[in-house]
C-alpha cells in the first residue's frame, strides 16, 4: 500500500494493493485525525515527522485489521473519553474488543465480574446473563473470586472472560453450565442410639458378642 505524503500524511485509499479495504483505510485516517485533535501537543510530540506518522498509520492499520470500521470508530470515541493521555495501540485494541463483544450483546467485563462475585451457590443453577460469565468464573476459580481482592482477581477474570467472548464472536456454541440433579432420596444420619444398635447387631452377626 502507498501513502500520501505531506502535512496530512493520509493513507491513500485509491492506491492500495488490496491489502486493506478503503473503508478500513478511511477508519484509520479518522482515528488519527481524532487522536491529533484531542491530544494535540502529545500527538505532535510522539509523531514529529511524516515518516514516523506513516509508520504509525501502517502499524495501526495492520493491527486493527481484524475489526470492522464501525467498531474501530466506536472504540476510539469511547477511548478519548476515558484517557487523559495519548492512548497506545494496545489500549486501542482493548477498546475495540470491548466494542466487538458489545455488538454481540455480551456483558462488559466489569458487569460480568460483579455478576460472578454475587452469584449464589450452587452457581451452575444460577440464572446467568450469559453462560460465558459462569465459564469465566469457573476458569478463574470460585474460591479465588470469593477470597481475594478485585485488584488481584479482575485481571485474571478478564483474561478468561475475553477468551470466552472471542469464542462467541467466532460462532462457537457455548453450553449452559451443567446442573447436577439432587438424589431423589436423601438419607438422614443415624442417631447415636441407632448407630449403637447397628453395631450390636453387626457384632452378633459376626459372633463377636
Amino acid at each position: 500500500m502507498t501513502y500520501q505524503q505531506g502535512n496530512s500524511s493520509k493513507i491513500a485509499a485509491g492506491q492500495t494493493k488490496a491489502v486493506f479495504s478503503e473503508t478500513h483505510i478511511d477508519a484509520i485516517n479518522q482515528v488519527v485525525g481524532i487522536l491529533r485533535l484531542n491530544y494535540h501537543n502529545q500527538f505532535l510530540a510522539a509523531f514529529k515527522d511524516d515518516q514516523t506518522l506513516t509508520h504509525m498509520r501502517r502499524l495501526w492499520a495492520e493491527s486493527l485489521q481484524c475489526f470492522e470500521a464501525d467498531i474501530i470508530l466506536k472504540a476510539v470515541k469511547k477511548l478519548i473519553n476515558n484517557s487523559e493521555y495519548l492512548p497506545t495501540l494496545f489500549k486501542m485494541q482493548q477498546f475495540c474488543r470491548r466494542e466487538l463483544f458489545a455488538a454481540h450483546d455480551l456483558p462488559g467485563v466489569r458487569a460480568a465480574y460483579v455478576e460472578a462475585c454475587n452469584a449464589p451457590t450452587p452457581r451452575a443453577a444460577f440464572k446467568w446473563s450469559n453462560p460465558i460469565v459462569y465459564h469465566a468464573g469457573s476458569a478463574t476459580g470460585w474460591h479465588l473470586i470469593a477470597s481475594e481482592t478485585e485488584q488481584k482477581v479482575l485481571p485474571i477474570f478478564t483474561q478468561h472472560y475475553e477468551s470466552w467472548c472471542q469464542k462467541v464472536v467466532e460462532g462457537e456454541f457455548i453450553p449452559a453450565p451443567e446442573v447436577k440433579e439432587l438424589p431423589s432420596e436423601i438419607s438422614q444420619p443415624l442417631s447415636k442410639a441407632e448407630q449403637l444398635e447397628n453395631m450390636k447387631a453387626l457384632k452378633k452377626k459376626l459372633n463377636m458378642s
